[in-house]
């Protein structure tokens, strides 16, 4: 039995709070198949997890480095859930196991500004950005309205509309529940697509629309993803 409770804890790893870097070849080869990190860990060194059983991890919000070789010949990793961010992702950092790997990574919304919405008007907003859109990006539109509060709350829920189902479409779109960020959307890439185009560098919602988006497999937003924010009277 005591060598079984052995087995367990070597097994579950718990990294307790405070904890800021996970050394160089902390987890080297070692049997774990379960790792938690607390939310003060800002870097993942060099070889950190290679060659360990992890099937699935989920990286803290305030992770900015994941070093060399730090996931290499992960072969069980299944499973890896992050914040988009200024990361740096180290050279081969999933080498071995990133053909499998599906990333989930939470991409911080924006808040919308409250506004007096009424159908009729917006509408008209709408026709209006669709002339705009012609001629100016999404990054250009925002700054423009960033003063107007009407305009600027709906040029982002416009395109947040666009993004889900325009370019991902209906059958790969879903909301999130309860348990999930309800400040966040949530994309799903390989994680060979992801590293590719970069997209855990999208430190924004509105970075996130500008950039390639074509890596994205599926995606789940919360319930006010697509409502405009009306003024609270």
């Amino acid at each position: 039995m005591r060598q079984l409770f052995d087995i367990l804890i070597i097994n579950k790893i718990v990294i307790p709070y405070g904890v800021i870097t996970i050394g160089k070849k902390a987890f080297f080869g070692s049997p774990i198949f379960s790792v938690t990190l607390p939310s003060t860990v800002t870097t993942i060194c060099e070889g950190a997890f290679a060659q360990c059983g992890l099937s699935e991890i989920t990286l803290p919000e305030g992770l900015t480095s994941i070093g060399d070789n730090a996931f290499k010949n992960c072969l069980a990793l299944r499973k890896i859930s992050l914040y988009a961010g200024k990361i740096t992702i180290g050279v081969d950092a999933f080498l071995a196991c990133s053909h499998a790997v599906q990333f989930t990574m939470r991409v911080r919304l924006r808040v919308l500004l409250s506004y007096d919405w009424v159908h009729y008007n917006s509408c008209r907003l709408f026709f209006t950005f669709d002339f705009f859109c012609e001629f100016l990006s999404i990054l250009e539109l925002v700054r423009m309205t960033r003063v107007s509060k009407c305009f600027y709350s709906a040029i982002v829920t416009r395109s947040r509309h666009d993004f889900l189902f325009e370019r991902l479409g209906r059958a790969n779109i879903s909301v999130i529940g309860n348990d999930d960020d309800a400040d966040c959307l949530a994309i799903v890439c390989s994680c060979d697509a992801a590293l590719r185009s970069c997209l855990p560098n999208a430190t924004d919602e509105i970075q996130l629309y500008s950039s390639n988006t074509s890596s994205i497999s599926s995606a789940r937003y919360p319930q006010s993803f697509l409502v405009p924010v009306a003024l609270s009277l």
